[in-house]
């Protein structure tokens, strides 16, 4: 496939839904618009929306440059990474990598994402505000950096280190298993309580200002700094360690 808009940017384009197409570094100033199966390898920058209203398949390493909303609106799928900068909303509103896992995701610092079971073989990395819902399975790094917002109940399985950088929050269950470190820098449920939150019993946590309506589970090691407190169970299954002043606020048995 050649370059599409390389030398002259289209103004828009356009696919109907019917067909497969496959497209390799795609370059316009409005939309580009996929309704069918679509095949992505390379960058597609478009100074208008992006969307795949079909399956996505990466058939090599790809980049979407939005200049407004990105739209995954079926499966991605592909054993390549892809990457998604963009200034206003993204959303991925089918499952990724569920039936071939991606090699990583990267979203970029500006704007919004929003997406639901993703499985990749390497690193995860929302580097905007992110909503979780659903399962998040990486054989590497899992790292949120900007504020994550649970939109249903979300467990991460990670494969290497897990880092919330920012706050977390949402009236919904979050579960990490991981073993290696677990890190929580930002308050979580601080705005908006979670329902509860656990940790598998492998690798280590380390958490500050945590509320939830629900039970808090630390099943691994876990460092505590800061103010605890839970409408359900407090329960610390690992060695327990301070990282600062620490206050634990149970609303039922504390152990």
């Amino acid at each position: 496939n050649a370059a599409v808009g390389g030398t002259t940017a289209l103004a828009s384009l356009t696919t109907n839904a019917g067909a497969s197409v496959s497209l390799l570094n795609v370059t316009t100033t409005g939309a580009q618009t996929h309704g069918a199966a679509t095949t992505l390898n390379g960058t597609y920058t478009t100074g208008g929306a992006f969307t795949a209203n079909g399956a996505a398949t990466l058939g090599g390493d790809t980049t979407v440059n939005g200049g407004v909303a990105v739209l995954f609106a079926g499966t991605v799928d592909g054993a390549y990474a892809l990457a998604v900068n963009n200034k206003s909303t993204t959303q991925f509103t089918g499952t990724v990598g569920g039936t071939t896992a991606l090699a990583s995701l990267t979203t970029d610092a500006a704007g919004t994402s929003s997406l639901r079971n993703v499985t990749t073989t390497g690193a995860q990395t929302y580097n905007d505000a992110v909503t979780l819902n659903g399962t998040y399975t990486t054989g590497g790094a899992f790292t949120a950096n900007g504020a994550a917002t649970l939109g249903g109940d979300t467990t991460v399985n990670g494969g290497v280190a897990v880092l919330f950088a920012g706050t977390v929050d949402g009236a919904y269950a979050l579960a990490v298993n991981n073993k290696s470190t677990t890190q929580f820098t930002g308050t979580v449920g601080g705005t908006t309580a979670l329902a509860s939150l656990t940790t598998d019993a492998a690798g280590t946590s380390s958490l500050r200002n945590v509320t939830t309506t629900g039970a808090q589970t630390y099943n691994d090691a876990v460092t505590l700094n800061g103010t605890y407190t839970t409408g359900g169970a407090f329960t610390a299954n690992g060695a327990a360690t301070l990282g600062g002043d620490t206050t634990v606020n149970g609303g039922a048995a504390v152990l």
